[in-house]
């Protein structure tokens, strides 16, 4: 099976958790470049990734060296947030699947530019929101698709923190 390679752009908390807990626990997954703005974090993305999967990732500070990254298929933005967008962007104009840390869009041309760029390249996109996957949101949506709750026509919900 080929193995997809994947690049991490931020590596902060979301970045760095979900490098851990979920790109380095998969068996088609390979994280062959890092990024951070910050060298320290740098330099523990790819301490992270060698010590789970035996080789040392490229690492740069700056996130346009992982984009030009010949062998790269996809990319995982998690960045600061109003980087989240152009970076996207340019992955796609690219042709590199992109997981993008939600959101980051400071206005809704750039959110239309990011749809748009999307549907002209053809290029995968996915929203990484932690809370519509996490195993209490699927358990839930596994009770309504088996009809647990009977004919649901109404719910609400909330997403509560500081």
């Amino acid at each position: 099976m080929k193995k997809v390679k994947f690049g991490v752009i931020g590596y902060g908390q979301r970045g760095s958790g979900m490098t851990q807990r979920i790109l380095l626990g998969m068996s088609d997954v390979e994280v062959i470049g890092v990024c951070d703005y910050y060298e320290d974090r740098t330099e523990q993305a790819m301490d992270d990734v060698e010590k789970a999967c035996g080789k040392r990732p490229f690492g740069s500070t700056n996130y346009m060296d992982i984009l030009n990254m010949k062998s790269l298929d996809a990319v995982m933005i998690a960045t600061s947030w109003e980087t989240h967008v152009p970076f996207a962007i340019e992955a796609m104009n690219k042709g590199i699947a992109v997981a993008m840390e939600v959101c980051g869009a400071y206005n809704i041309d750039s959110v239309w530019e990011l749809v748009r760029t999307q549907e002209r390249t053809g290029t995968p996109f996915m929203f990484m929101e932690n809370c519509c996957y996490g195993r209490r949101e699927m358990m839930i949506l596994d009770m309504v698709n088996k009809g647990l709750f009977g004919e649901v026509v109404n719910c609400t919900g909330g997403y509560r923190h500081d």
